[in-house]
């Protein structure tokens, strides 16, 4: 089976321009060197999984909800909101339980917290918008394809 051209796009995306926009977080990742916790944080597995496995059920499904009406810029931006929204309590842990705290939220998380910490992620890079990076990284996905005889079918 081959992985969708979104998946494939997703995968290239460069981790650390998602992480820089968190700010402290994203420094707080550098300042202890947390190489390993950078490339976990590819967001693969919250996103593909729809966050079923880290979110309470009821806001996984809220996010199921607005992902099929919005597509999958929102599975980012719910990604983004909620390392924003954790921001400071991140930022005082280290890697072990920053890797425990992401893979299972807290049950009494706010649903209003939440999604207004979601409204707040604007997915812009260098002026283009979302549709236009993830276009732009789906382009270049089919030309590597064109060009590798291993990736062909």
């Amino acid at each position: 089976m081959r992985p969708s051209a979104g998946k494939k796009a997703v995968r290239t995306a460069n981790t650390g321009d998602i992480l820089k926009r968190t700010g402290s977080l994203w420094t707080h990742f550098l300042s202890r060197d947390c190489r390993v916790l950078r490339q976990m944080l590819r967001m693969e597995m919250q996103i593909f999984t729809l966050y079923s496995k880290s979110l309470p059920l009821d806001l996984a499904c809220r996010v199921w909800d607005v992902f099929c009406r919005d597509g999958e810029e929102f599975l980012f931006r719910t990604a983004l909101g909620l390392l924003k929204l954790f921001e400071d309590i991140l930022t005082k842990m280290d890697f072990i339980h920053i890797a425990q705290f992401l893979t299972r939220l807290p049950e009494d998380l706010p649903a209003e917290e939440l999604f207004a910490s979601i409204a707040t992620v604007q997915m812009q890079s260098r002026n283009k918008k979302w549709a236009q990076v993830l276009t732009a990284l789906q382009k270049d996905s089919r030309e590597m394809e064109k060009g590798s005889p291993s990736l062909r079918h």
